[in-house]
């Protein structure tokens, strides 16, 4: 097996850093302006009759060169003599490499952005030799003797696919590198089931908006006949309200009647009482002997006429005290009834029905209800000893849900994905833990921390 290490890029101008010069002009392809944020291109070429495999790493968006111009791109490549079938590791050993030992050394951040901190690959050539190293040593480590794989390369057919790496197969990867001598691949690439789940949401959010519709025209329906019942409600209050005050004046109109009936013996009685003696003092002057003298009879008339007089004044008095009785008893009569008609007002028929109806929709409302079965899974770590992991070990990092491997989910080591269930890697040794979680559509299912000694 022979593995060689490129390094290609613009940190002021094009750049190349490589043990095999004649592979520049392949290189140099690299620089055209892609708008891929990081692409991983493995690739087949034939030279005098040998085929050689590519695995690029490539970085395009947001690198800037050295001064600070924008439109930059920087890659790192290994070239196999043969083809690897596990490409993803590959990939994950690229991206750790560009991670912790590109970055800091070649590339620096600046803000949200990078930057080229050398004019050329030559001011970085110790560095790049140590980091050649380091990869070099890690592949005699970690990669399997199996997974090397013959396949035919016949002649080029169509145009390179772009697969999303969690999702690409092996099968996948070799159709297109016999077929196209090319793929490429990103985490960014769009998922191959991501138009179903959008299509499924939308459809989702246009039934509910369909049913939030019918309620808002219901409520209007709803609003519509409530305002017909407060009419008629208020038509029936107006109708009792002149019942009831006709109703008072007949009563009213009985009351007095009722009164002058109660009166009206006790008028008559005293009527017949004074009539009676009237005549009685008629029939007294009518026996006075006329032997009186006239200065007597004189006498006797004016005692008869204040008598008379007397008499009217009495009848007269007793009426008018009888009326103000009877006027007295009607108006006390009338304000009990008005205060027995004060009661606690009713609502009306709108207070009876919500004055508002209202339903909304949004996607941010589901809930995915098949992320809570990761819950009860378990990050597993192999081998490790005490709860603690050494420095520059190899060790398999997986979420099994009881014994079973998951089948999606990403893991990250130190913030870092590795766009699957299960990670094969080898810890670094200058770090001093490792921080591992499982993430299912950015959402943090499990955390742990393990020490590195």
């Amino acid at each position: 097996m022979e593995v060689q290490l490129f390094i290609s890029g613009t940190p002021k101008g094009e750049g190349f850093w490589g043990r095999i010069e004649s592979e520049m002009p392949y290189f140099s392809t690299f620089y055209n302006s892609s708008a891929d944020k990081l692409k991983f291109q493995i690739e087949a070429r034939n030279i005098n009759g040998n085929v050689y495999y590519y695995y690029n790493y490539l970085l395009y968006a947001n690198i800037s060169d050295y001064d600070n111009r924008k439109g930059a791109f920087f890659g790192i490549t290994l070239r196999f003599d043969q083809y690897y079938s596990d490409y993803l590791w590959i990939y994950r050993i690229l991206d750790w490499a560009f991670k912790y030992h590109v970055m800091g050394t070649i590339l620096q951040e600046n803000g949200d952005k990078l930057k080229y901190s050398v004019f050329s690959f030559s001011n970085a050539h110790d560095d790049i030799c140590s980091i050649e190293n380091t990869i070099m040593q890690l592949l005699s480590q970690t990669l399997d003797a199996d997974r090397f794989v013959s396949i035919q390369v016949g002649q080029r057919i169509g145009s390179p696919k772009a697969l999303n790496i969690p999702e690409a197969d092996d099968r996948q990867v070799i159709d297109e590198l016999q077929k196209c001598h090319k793929v490429n691949l990103s985490p960014f690439y769009q998922k191959a089931n991501d138009d179903e789940v959008t299509r499924q949401y939308r459809q989702k959010i246009d039934q509910l908006n369909l049913t939030a519709n019918n309620c808002l025209k219901e409520n209007e329906t709803l609003k519509d006949q409530n305002k017909k019942l407060n009419q008629d409600l208020n038509i029936s209050k107006q109708k009792e309200k002149e019942l009831k005050d006709r109703l008072d004046k007949q009563n009213s109109s009985q009351s007095l009647k009722n009164a002058v009936e109660i009166i009206k013996i006790p008028i008559q009685q005293l009527a017949e009482y004074f009539s009676r003696e009237s005549l009685s003092s008629d029939n007294d002057s009518t026996e006075i002997t006329p032997q009186k003298n006239n200065h007597e009879t004189s006498k006797t008339k004016q005692a008869i006429s204040i008598r008379k007089l007397l008499n009217l004044l009495y009848k007269i008095s007793t009426f008018i005290l009888l009326f103000c009785i009877f006027c007295m008893l009607t108006f006390c009569k009338r304000d009990n009834n008005k205060a027995e008609q004060k009661q606690e007002p009713e609502k009306t028929a709108y207070e009876q029905f919500p004055s508002s109806m209202t339903a909304t929709a949004s996607a941010d409302n589901f809930n995915n209800p098949e992320l809570d079965k990761y819950n009860y899974g378990r990050i597993d770590i192999e081998p490790i000893s005490n709860g603690k992991l050494k420095k520059n070990q190899s060790v398999t990092i997986k979420f099994l849900i009881g014994n079973a491997l998951v089948d999606n989910g990403e893991i990250y080591i130190n913030d870092s994905s590795y766009y699957s269930p299960k990670v094969t890697l080898t810890t670094p040794p200058d770090k001093d833990s490792l921080k591992i979680e499982f993430r299912i559509a950015g959402k943090i299912i499990k955390t742990r921390n393990i020490p590195l000694i």
